[in-house]
């Protein structure tokens, strides 16, 4: 078990996820080869729509007082581009 997997281990982190698309050749042989498994393939669709009217409203502004998700820290870790979500880890 490799170091970075040990270091998840360690945070409670028990699952790694990772996406890619098929503009990255060699990515499916390099996930394969660090044993990740495909579990999925998605297709997405969209549409642009045009002449859409926009309406806005007043939102509140945070409380400086109240903690929210957008001010939770992760222990810090050797390599700042580390970040925990949940239960799995965004490299």
């Amino acid at each position: 078990m490799g170091q970075f997997e040990q270091w998840c281990l360690h945070r409670a982190i028990c699952l790694l996820t990772s996406d890619t698309t098929a503009s990255y050749p060699l990515s499916p042989s390099a996930h394969e080869g660090c044993g990740f498994l495909k579990i999925h393939e998605c297709t997405i669709f969209m549409k642009e729509l045009q002449s859409v009217k926009v309406t806005t409203r007043k939102l509140a502004l945070p409380d400086p007082q109240r903690p929210s998700l957008s001010t939770f820290h992760t222990p810090s870790h050797p390599n700042k581009n580390l970040q925990a979500h949940g239960s799995g880890l965004v490299v």
